[in-house]
């Protein structure tokens, strides 16, 4: 092989500003030139000074300027050689390679340098870290280059960026420490490093370890870019909405017994999977040996059902691997939704102390995750898990709460917002006031009346409109998603809503309220939820607050004639039925619905109200 040393000879020997090291090699006179340069390929052994070794590099680079690049050619096929090779470079050697390069950067904006450079970045370094002067000198290498010549930005901050999936802390140190400095002297940093940090995020295929070390030093990067804030939360938040949502579409093909094992994901439920598995094979093998015993006085239709047998169990055996496949698969994908959402809860927890609200740094937190809450997690189909780092991050301290609900509110009534995200907001408001056991009574009677006050205001205005032929009920949507969210919050919060000095009349005389409601031409109890309304129906009756059994029962006379009638008149649109499944798809929706997640979920339910039901003799579900 051709070393460096040989290939910058002929420079050396007849380059004047070179006589120092001509004068160096004339003294070796009785030395052989092909032994001096041959004992260059080796590793530095003590008497071959970096001095020496440094002016053959600078050899090389100036023969670049005469259009000979073999000398950097054998100098980048060192660099990539196997450290593990006798011949290989000694760190030592990397380390005066490193100095010398970033005395000379500006040499090395050069097209034929260009795989010297990429062979550096391959380079190990953190594999050294026993080695400091090393270290340092790479660290400094990446940080000069990146400053001399701008377009390798990409690449150095791509390597450090890469090792935030599995690096140890001593080494993910270094990595902060030079990522940090290259960002502060870098002004394009803020253009790139979103796109950076978007491409090297883990997929949701990747290794849970992965996902999560990759967010953990995400959130380490904050430490010292703050002003990257909003694309490194948005960027977190998104991959749990993509999380989310695949956890979601697959739950819905599985059994709910599979369902509570996967999400648990213990040894005992892998044990049953296993059993079931044994047993479902064992039971295959007892129906083909059945079936030829029976035939066994006819050998062709013994062939023929055995082939027809076959062809059954390989189905029912594909049919369970795919089954069992998407157990796993949930397990998954459950697991590194509830393992970062951990991880968030926990290192965000000191934002939002009184000493982190005063600081600023909790009010920027809540700030960016409010925005990035409206436009991502808000209109996104019926996440079921994401939405709970805001349930529980509000609940730290009464005035984040308040600012939330001012948020959702003035989505809820902003005219100019499309419908969807008004009643999505309106779902996130009534589940958000049922189920948080850190809202206050009077923030919960606040809002209440609020909402009270626009739907009598709501009723006064428009009930006029109903049945006057200009349209259907679902003009009058947004009035049944708020009073299905009131009636929602009146079944977990009844116990609440009693005057304290007198606990035979209702606060903010909801009495009257929903009995207003209830009889109006709007009928909601017809368009609501049925569910809703069945429990609601029950509730009131028995605080004897009103009787809507009678109610629901007409609607279900009206709706069965309805429905013959519109089989008579399948033709003529004035006589169609109006049917209550124009609201069901938007309206059936509880965001705060219990988190399947268990380890996230230990930390929501401190401030979490369950379902209790107001009658032992009922099914609490």
């Amino acid at each position: 092989m051709t070393t460096i040393q040989s290939a910058a000879a002929p420079p050396i020997s007849t380059n004047a500003s070179h006589v120092v090291i001509g004068d160096e090699i004339s003294s070796h006179r009785k030395r052989p030139i092909d032994e001096f340069t041959e004992s260059a390929t080796k590793r530095m052994k003590p008497d071959f000074s970096h001095q020496m070794y440094s002016r053959l590099i600078r050899s090389a680079l100036d023969s670049l300027d005469q259009g000979d690049f073999s000398a950097i050619d054998t100098l980048t096929s060192q660099v990539n050689m196997n450290p593990a090779k006798s011949d290989s470079l000694s760190i030592g050697s990397i380390t005066v390679i490193l100095r010398l390069l970033n005395q000379e950067i500006s040499r090395l904006d050069n097209r034929a340098t260009t795989p010297l450079i990429q062979a550096l970045l391959n380079y190990n370094w953190l594999g050294h870290l026993e080695n400091p002067a090393f270290v340092k000198s790479y660290s400094t290498f990446l940080t000069v280059l990146v400053s001399g010549i701008p377009k390798w930005f990409n690449e150095v901050v791509s390597k450090l960026v890469s090792g935030f999936t599995s690096k140890t802390d001593t080494e993910l140190y270094q990595l902060h420490k030079t990522l940090k400095y290259l960002i502060q002297i870098s002004p394009t940093s803020f253009n790139l490093l979103p796109l950076i940090l978007r491409d090297k995020f883990p997929n949701k295929a990747a290794p849970m370890d992965d996902m999560v070390n990759y967010t953990k030093n995400l959130l380490a990067l904050l430490s010292y870019c703050d002003d990257l804030r909003y694309p490194i939360w948005s960027l977190i938040v998104e991959k749990l909405i993509n999380l989310d949502v695949e956890l979601q579409n697959q739950i819905d093909d599985v059994d709910d017994d599979d369902l509570d094992a996967a999400l648990n994901d213990d040894e005992e439920s892998n044990a049953r999977a296993t059993d079931n598995d044994i047993s479902a094979m064992s039971d295959i093998s007892t129906v083909v040996a059945s079936d030829a015993i029976n035939d066994i006085c006819d050998a062709e239709e013994v062939a023929s059902d055995m082939d027809n047998d076959e062809d059954d169990d390989d189905s029912l055996m594909d049919d369970e691997e795919n089954y069992n496949a998407e157990i796993h698969s949930i397990s998954d994908l459950s697991a590194k939704l509830d393992s970062i959402m951990k991880l968030i809860f926990e290192k965000t927890e000191s934002s939002f102390t009184p000493e982190g609200l005063e600081s600023g740094n909790g009010v920027k937190l809540f700030s960016t995750l409010t925005s990035i809450f409206k436009l991502y997690v808000l209109p996104t189909h019926y996440t079921r898990c994401v939405q709970y780092l805001m349930f529980h991050m509000v609940q730290q301290q009464p005035d984040l709460t308040d600012s939330f609900l001012v948020v959702l509110l003035d989505v809820v009534f902003n005219a100019t917002e499309i419908i969807a995200n008004r009643i999505k907001a309106m779902q996130y408001v009534s589940s958000f006031m049922a189920r948080a056991k850190g809202l206050s009574k009077e923030q919960l009677l606040s809002v209440m009346k609020y909402l009270m006050a626009w739907c009598n205001e709501y009723v006064t205005e428009r009930e006029k409109e109903v049945g006057d032929g200009n349209g259907g009920m679902d003009r009058f949507k947004m009035l049944y998603c708020v009073l299905q969210g009131l009636m929602y919050i009146f079944c977990f919060r009844y116990k609440d809503l009693k005057k304290e000095d007198n606990d035979e009349e209702w606060e903010l005389r909801l009495d009257k309220f929903f009995n207003k409601m209830i009889v109006s031409k709007f009928n909601p109890l017809k368009y609501c939820n049925e569910s809703v309304v069945l429990i609601f129906a029950r509730i009131v009756q028995n605080v004897d607050m009103c009787y809507c059994f009678s109610i629901i029962e007409k609607n279900k006379r009206e709706r069965l004639n309805g429905v013959r009638n519109a089989s008579a008149n399948s033709d003529s649109s004035e006589n169609r039925f109006e049917s209550k499944q124009e609201f069901l798809d938007l309206e059936a929706y509880f965001p705060f619905d219990p988190l399947m997640l268990k380890n996230s979920k230990k930390i929501v339910n401190t401030n979490y109200i369950e379902w209790q039901s107001s009658d032992d003799s009922e099914d609490s579900e």
